[in-house]
């Protein structure tokens, strides 16, 4: 058990920095520039394959937003504490977004993971605690979706771990997505908010 001096406040509004990777954040990467990702032949061949008009059909607007894009995006978001109604403890903490992206719960209350076979969705299932002075975290369940603007997949099979940081008034979410479908060891990416 940890102990309740390792809880951090993270409630509040976190404007994005955009001080990293300003390409990623801002217009987006060269089409079929996917330096440095951890690829294997099936990213590589699912990648190549994308063309990115298909984001402009009606019904795909929002599909490849999944939780990777809390990070990969240049949107500020919004994070609260649901405490529980009986004990007052936080149950959960909540990641809102300030675009069309699904928010994201992280029950921090060792509720069991669902079935492999359960249904996936945009914001997964995520599940969490506080580890010295982070909270960590972990995403199963979502939908198949993208890592880049370009097409960069993200199968329903992948795993996000996440770390929130606060510093003041700053926090750094890590994000460290597997995915044994597309990607040949873990993308690591982080970006900085500030309240």
């Amino acid at each position: 058990a940890v102990s309740a001096r390792a809880e951090i406040d993270l409630s509040g509004s976190w404007q994005s920095i955009n001080h990293e990777d300003s390409l990623e954040r801002g217009g987006g990467p060269y089409p079929d520039d996917w330096t440095g990702l951890p690829f294997n032949e099936s990213g590589r061949a699912k990648a190549l394959s994308f063309s990115q008009s298909v984001i402009s059909m009606p019904e795909r607007t929002c599909w490849f937003q999944t939780q990777w894009h809390i990070a990969a995006g240049p949107f500020s978001l919004r994070m609260w504490a649901v405490p529980d109604p009986v004990t007052g403890k936080v149950q959960a903490w909540v990641v809102g977004a300030w675009e069309t992206r699904a928010p994201m719960t992280i029950w921090m209350d060792d509720r069991p993971r669902p079935s492999a076979h359960a249904l996936h969705t945009q914001a997964g299932f995520t599940t969490g605690r506080w580890e010295g002075g982070a909270l960590t975290a972990r995403t199963t369940h979502m939908k198949a979706g993208f890592i880049r603007k370009t097409g960069v997949p993200l199968s329903d099979e992948a795993v996000i771990d996440w770390r929130f940081f606060r510093h003041g008034d700053v926090l750094t979410v890590m994000m460290v997505a597997t995915d044994p479908v597309y990607l040949e060891e873990p993308e690591i990416i982080t970006k900085g908010f500030r309240m």
